[in-house]
């Protein structure tokens, strides 16, 4: 959904805000470039910040944005060979 559309559907600016900063895995995964799955990898191993919505998981762009700027993508160390 737009904000142009939220907008003319009554919906105040600050609403507006709080309703795009809420994302989906896909919409994490997109913004980090990194597969939908490291994403939920990330979530059950509790090292990325979310939300849950009943069975829904959710994501605050804020969040994740501060997350990524302080913490840098979740890494897996590869063994040495």
């Amino acid at each position: 959904m737009s904000v142009t559309s939220l907008l003319k559907q009554g919906e105040s600016p600050d609403r507006v805000d709080a309703l795009l900063s809420v994302m989906t895995a896909e919409e994490v995964a997109k913004l980090l470039r990194v597969n939908r799955k490291t994403i939920y990898d990330a979530v059950r191993a509790g090292s990325i910040p979310f939300v849950r919505v009943g069975r829904l998981i959710r994501f605050r762009r804020d969040v994740v944005l501060g997350w990524a700027g302080g913490q840098g993508c979740v890494s897996h160390p590869r063994s040495k060979t």
